[in-house]
This record gives C-alpha cells, structure tokens and sequence, in this order.
C-alpha cells in the first residue's frame, strides 16, 4: 500500500523471490514491536526474551543476530525522534503564542493537503497539528485564526477551515481559542498551493 492506503499490489500477486525479499528487508519479526528490556535482552511486545544480552546487536535503525541477520526495526528510535519533532513544534508554537522576540505571528502548515474539490483531509503533519494543540491548551486566553485558501471556491475553503478547527479542538483545545475564514480565492499566489495559514490574534 502508498501512504494514502491504496492497494498499489496485492500480496499474491508478489512471486516467491519478491516475498522473500521484503521478508528479508522486515527480518525475522517484521509484524513484532522489538525492544530491550532492563537487563539488555531484546524482547518481543508481550515482554518475551528473544535474545539475550550480547546475543544481537543494533545496526542502521535494525536489530540483527549474530549470523548478521535482521531481526526487525528499532522502533524505540522511531518513537524518540517523532516525540522530538512534536517537542519542538511545541516550543515553536509556545513562543509564537506568547509573541516572543523574533517569533512570527503566522505560520503555514506545510503538509496538509485535502481530496479534491473536498474538505476532508488526505494528509498532513502530525507533529505541526500535535504541536499546536499542546502550544494552545498550554496557552489558555491565546487565540488563534484559521485562513484557508483554495480555487475550489468559498464554500469548501470555509469548510476547510473548520475541518482545522475542528481538528484541533479534537486533540483538546477550546473552540473559544479558534476561529476561522475561508479566503477561498482571494489571494491567487496562495490558493494556487491551497495555503493553510495559522494567525495569532
């Protein structure tokens, strides 16, 4: 599947070969959550010991046995670097919402994008939406504003934005901290690129 969950081929349409080698690339748990515990063993998500200390070793984001097979990913790398990139939008959006020196007053999300001629979203960063929302309930009396612009016309613009909004209030923001305006064309540069702007009133 593509990052937008269509079926680009389906598993027996693969031959043997192509099987064997994305099983090899996944290693020998590719559906399994591997980590170490406390006593350095590497353990499945139930808590399992499947080797033990000195018995693997960690390579370019992979576990691997001593034979130098892969095992299965370094999730905890994965994890710790998404925590980082929400961490630091926070900050940026702290810094933002409290107009420090230097801080910009509007931001564009730069990886949302939306179904054509539609409202609803096909993909957009998760770490900018986190961040924000942390940015926003650890700001309370902050406000922000949602502009959305598109070619699409007035309605889905305005339907966008609330989608935003809505978002956002989702993840335990306070509706009172957001309003939003769909600019529709009104600026053609940016509703050529469907631009998505956060404003701090």
């Amino acid at each position: 599947m593509d990052k937008n969950n269509k079926i680009i081929a389906r598993a027996g349409s693969f031959s043997n070969s192509l099987l064997a080698k994305i099983k090899s690339f996944l290693g020998k748990y590719p559906s399994t959550r591997l980590s170490i515990d406390a006593n350095g063993n590497l353990v499945d998500s139930s808590g399992k010991v499947l080797y033990k200390k000195g018995e693997y070793s960690k390579k370019g984001g992979f576990y691997y046995d001593k034979k130098g097979n892969r095992l299965g990913r370094i999730w905890d790398n994965i994890v710790k670097a998404v925590k980082k990139t929400v961490d630091q939008m926070t900050t940026f959006f702290n810094n933002m919402l409290t107009k420090k020196s230097g801080a910009t007053r509007t931001y564009t999300l730069s990886n949302i994008t939306f179904k054509k001629d539609d409202h609803r979203i096909k993909t957009y960063s998760k770490a900018e939406v986190e961040g924000l929302a942390r940015a926003l309930k650890a700001n309370p009396n902050s406000v922000i504003k949602v502009k959305v612009y598109t070619e699409e016309g007035k309605k889905v613009s305005e339907l966008r934005a609330n989608v935003v909004r809505d978002m956002l209030v989702t993840l335990g923001v306070k509706k009172s901290q957001i309003s939003f305006k769909g600019m529709s064309d009104s600026d053609a540069n940016k509703a050529a690129i469907n631009k998505v702007e956060i404003i701090v009133d």
